[in-house]
């Protein structure tokens, strides 16, 4: 059921010219990605111990867009 609503979504992200392309998975990082620090992405994660959420998520890299 979930799975066909996820699907249900992505496909209307495309039909609007977003682009669709992710899968389910990517919404785990994204979480770490946009959280307000590495304890908050630890928290929201799971994870024990801080280390493992610091190997896993390059918080400390910025990036630009390329456009």
């Amino acid at each position: 059921m979930f799975r066909q609503r996820f699907n249900k979504a992505r496909d209307a992200v495309n039909q609007e010219g977003g682009k669709g392309d992710w899968q389910f998975r990517d919404i785990r990082a994204k979480t770490a990605s946009d959280s307000d620090g590495l304890h908050r992405a630890q928290e929201l994660l799971g994870h024990e111990d801080a280390r493992t959420t610091k190997r896993h998520y390059r918080r400390d890299e910025k990036v630009n867009p390329l456009k």
